[in-house]
């Protein structure tokens, strides 16, 4: 199937002011980041353990809302070859940097939209799977979101949800990258990395106080449970990830009449 792009003028040519994350500087070495960070590469194996235990066709329909550079669809294709997806970023760089990563992989089975969920329409009943990692805390208002979501998906479809939901710790963070990453990469390895990377830390700074002034949803896990139900999900498993920063979530939706 041929690649279709719908590369729309949303919010990655938006103007920023200081307190912004400006997430076309945050792309620029997004990749190079998560590199180092072995939970990010845990949520990409929850993500692949919990579809394998999923009844899907073979030739599902996925998409991804807030893609970013588009690493979670690429594990995903690895996995279901047949399947159609759609990455859907509202930041332009992400959206071209996870553009020529699909098709470095071949992945042209993929349609793209450059777009905030908000302006997206989709008809009803389009998706097997809808994946939300890390992405839904920066779109409000958040219930609104979901009952989009929600009607997207089909009957028989899932929402597999990652949010980051509790404030940054960036001292935290940048411990725990580079003990890592010494252990893994040795030290030249990484210095060099956090001097090329010093922009992402300097944009996690701005999320940190994103989450303080409430520009950013925060949330505990109860929270974000009660939004999921009040948005009309089934919740079918709920847990604590990305180092105790995230929860994550396994919905369906009942469209049985009532």
């Amino acid at each position: 199937m041929e690649t279709v792009e719908s590369v729309k003028n949303g919010t990655g040519s938006r103007e920023l002011n200081s307190e912004d994350i400006d997430w076309s500087i945050y792309a620029l070495k997004y990749d190079l980041m998560c590199e180092f960070i072995p939970a990010y590469q845990e949520n990409i194996k929850l993500l692949l353990e919990h579809m394998s235990k999923w009844d899907l066709p073979k030739d599902s329909s996925i998409c991804d809302l807030g893609a970013g550079t588009g690493n979670f669809i690429t594990a995903i294709a690895d996995k279901y070859p047949d399947a159609y997806f759609t990455h859907v970023d509202s930041d332009l760089a992400m959206s071209s940097f996870a553009r020529k990563k699909y098709e470095l992989n071949s992945i042209d089975n993929i349609e793209i939209f450059n777009e905030s969920v908000l302006n997206l329409e989709f008809r009803d009943n389009t998706f097997d799977v809808i994946v939300l990692i890390n992405s839904l805390y920066a779109m409000k208002p958040q219930t609104k979101v979901l009952r989009k979501v929600k009607g997207w998906l089909k009957p028989s479809g899932k929402l597999f949800v990652i949010d980051w939901g509790r404030e940054n710790n960036v001292l935290d963070w940048t411990w725990y990258v580079a003990k890592n990453a010494i252990r893994n990469h040795g030290i030249k390895k990484t210095v060099s990395a956090f001097v090329e990377g010093a922009e992402v830390i300097r944009q996690n700074r701005l999320g940190k106080k994103g989450h303080q002034t409430g520009k950013f949803w925060r949330h505990t896990t109860q929270e974000f449970k009660e939004t999921l139900e009040e948005a009309g999900f089934v919740i079918e498993h709920l847990d604590v990830c990305y180092r105790g920063y995230s929860d994550l979530a396994i919905c369906h939706v009942n469209k049985s009449p009532t």
